[in-house]
């Protein structure tokens, strides 16, 4: 597939055709209005499920793929990822209880990351992370062996091969009690939890930023970004807890590809390092990334050698 017709009509954005065939996004968007390109949908059958898969990692949303082979959204999910509901057994033990009271620094922590990662069915929570070890804590914190965590093997653009870890939580009471607070089947509709004191924020909205967040530096100017993606409605809240709490701003990505979907974003050394710092200050290694820890550190010393330079000047 190497034509804007033929990338469209598997369901391919407007902005990935662009990046991929290495054109400008105003001259997709024209061509592709002027011809009337569109999805094209065909009936499902067992022998396209590695179909499925291939424009899963050509990066067609699921969406997209759901609606070009008219199936459901978990379908598309489980094909994609090789997902196989696990077996449990009688060691599957669960503290179902978990979240009746949010009475810990750790409860609001996992509460967020549930908020930002998890895709939540009536009696199910499914799981799907690249960073094993942060699964690994969750199980550990939620008294869940860590057999219950399956892997799948995948190629990127680049034909490279990398993994993503899954956990599925059959649970009723669990379920029903994160809904209470806030977490609903539809993921644009999930509220902002009501916590009774204010320090309950920080965790929560770490574990937001932990499940989805993103902390990166560009090579060109070593200047660093913060990208959290959620909801419109969670996002305004963190927006105004951030603004509260470090008087910095994180603000929307100028771009959004999808309706009620929000990417909020902080540019600037010092602006990604005072909301990281409040992010991970007083923080423990059960109930944060260590991969997103690390890149704070990596900011850190990079604003200390700054800091070294001009003294000396």
């Amino acid at each position: 597939m190497n034509t804007v017709k033929e990338l469209c009509q598997v369901g391919l954005s407007t902005y990935n055709i662009a990046k991929k065939l290495k054109l400008q996004l105003k001259d997709v968007k024209k061509e592709i209005k002027i011809n009337n390109y569109k999805l094209e949908k065909v009936d499902f059958s067992f022998n396209l499920e590695q179909d499925v898969q291939d424009l899963h990692i050509l990066g067609v949303s699921h969406k997209n793929i759901s609606q070009r082979f008219k199936i459901s959204r978990d379908k598309v999910d489980k094909i994609s990822y090789n997902l196989v509901p696990n077996n449990y057994d009688e060691d599957y033990i669960l503290n179902y209880n978990i979240f009746d009271k949010l009475d810990s620094d750790a409860k609001n922590y996992w509460l967020g990351f549930i908020f930002g990662i998890c895709k939540n069915d009536i009696n199910t929570l499914n799981f799907i992370v690249d960073e094993k070890s942060l699964l690994e804590k969750f199980c550990n914190f939620i008294n869940l062996d860590l057999k219950y965590i399956s892997q799948t093997e995948l190629l990127n653009s680049k034909k490279q091969i990398y993994y993503r870890y899954m956990l599925e939580i059959k649970n009723k009471h669990v379920c029903e009690t994160l809904q209470k607070l806030g977490l609903s089947t539809n993921k644009y509709k999930t509220i902002y939890p009501t916590f009774n004191h204010e320090s309950q924020n920080r965790n929560f909205i770490r574990g937001l930023f932990d499940a989805r967040g993103h902390l990166t530096m560009s090579s060109s100017n070593n200047e660093w970004k913060l990208r959290l993606p959620n909801n419109q409605l969670i996002c305004n809240e963190v927006q105004l807890q951030i603004k509260n709490h470090t008087c910095r701003d994180v603000r929307p990505a100028n771009f959004q590809e999808v309706p009620k979907s929000v990417i909020l974003e902080a540019t600037g050394n010092e602006q990604v390092a005072a909301i990281c710092d409040w992010l991970y200050d007083n923080s423990t290694d059960n109930i944060r990334s260590d991969y997103l820890y690390n890149k704070f550190n990596e900011l850190k010393s990079q604003q200390n050698n700054r800091s070294f330079l001009k003294s000396r000047i």
